[in-house]
């Protein structure tokens, strides 16, 4: 049995009052769809007709470039990950009494990476955002 079908519908989609086809103040948009009738499935729901004509909702945005942000961080971030690994190798290779050279060649290593991740990468952020 079909239930009784009300008013013709349209979906609107605004921000804030901006695309509000009631509003005044800002200039108009096509904000809307077009009006048409639900049609009820015979079972329990409600459904719109529009087939192979289903409306797109474009919202376009503009944002402010914040990489000169995101990169160096990305870049401390890194670094931190690298350092945490070494750091765990030293304490592993501590853990386990490894010999006094080979520890001493972790930390070596450990130092040595901290010391080209620290000159090259500040260097290249320096030639980038002077």
């Amino acid at each position: 049995m079909l239930q009784d079908i009300g008013e013709a519908i349209q979906f609107e989609v605004s921000i804030g009052n901006y695309g509000n086809k009631f509003d005044n103040t800002c200039k108009p948009l096509a904000s809307t769809t077009q009006y048409s009738r639900p049609i009820f499935d015979g079972n329990y729901y409600y459904y719109l007709p529009w087939a192979n004509t289903k409306p797109v909702v474009t919202l376009t945005s503009y944002w402010e470039d914040i990489s000169h942000r995101l990169d160096p961080l990305n870049l401390i971030l890194a670094m931190i990950v690298k350092l945490q690994a070494n750091l765990t190798a030293l304490k592993s290779g501590i853990q386990a009494k490894m010999a006094e050279n080979q520890l001493a060649q972790i930390r070596l290593k450990l130092i040595d990476e901290l010391i080209v991740d620290l000159s090259h990468k500040t260097v290249c952020l320096m030639c980038l955002y002077g």
